[in-house]
């Protein structure tokens, strides 16, 4: 097919061959395309195919953002604020590359940065965490242990023992 800008498109093979791709292009027309004619005389009908090359951090975006949306043909995927908010999130990525936050990126590169940047900042948070409470867990056994007539511990305490003596020799 012929492509603005005077491009032709011979093959389009390689496309229809991707699985995945062809699937979703056909559950996105399915679901939102509802006919591809129309009897209006005085509206001229031009059809042509608009082939994307998405760079890799745009892929990169989508497919994060896939990851996170659930499925648009299952039956539940409307049923939930959070499921339609995850789909609209998800469609928005097909026009900008803001996949959240208060800001629009400049580009996909900019956007991929400051999600794993929100990553690495949740991952240690959750490590801070869990140091926190591994320390609140080595100070509760050393209590308990300590307690008149306390049982033998158990074997997960043992090995809960083995971890607090391990982040004392790190720290």
């Amino acid at each position: 097919g012929n492509l603005p800008g005077g491009h032709i498109v011979s093959d389009l093979s390689s496309w229809e061959a991707d699985r995945l791709t062809a699937e979703q292009a056909r559950e996105f027309l399915d679901r939102y395309v509802r006919q591809n004619t129309a009897d209006l005389p005085h509206i001229r009908l031009e059809e042509h195919v608009v082939v994307v090359r998405h760079t890799r951090e745009e892929r990169a975006l989508y497919l994060g953002q896939a990851h996170d949306a659930p499925d648009p043909g299952d039956s539940e995927a409307f049923s939930t604020d959070e499921n339609v908010k995850a789909l609209e999130r998800l469609l928005a990525l097909c026009s900008h590359f803001q996949s959240g936050g208060a800001h629009m990126a400049e580009d996909a590169g900019t956007e991929c940065q400051r999600i794993s940047d929100l990553k690495e900042k949740r991952v240690v948070k959750a490590s801070n965490l869990l140091g926190r409470l591994t320390r609140v867990l080595c100070l509760l056994t050393s209590k308990y242990r300590n307690l008149p007539g306390a049982p033998s511990p158990p074997q997960w305490k043992s090995d809960l023992q083995r971890a607090c003596e391990a982040m004392k020799a790190s720290a």
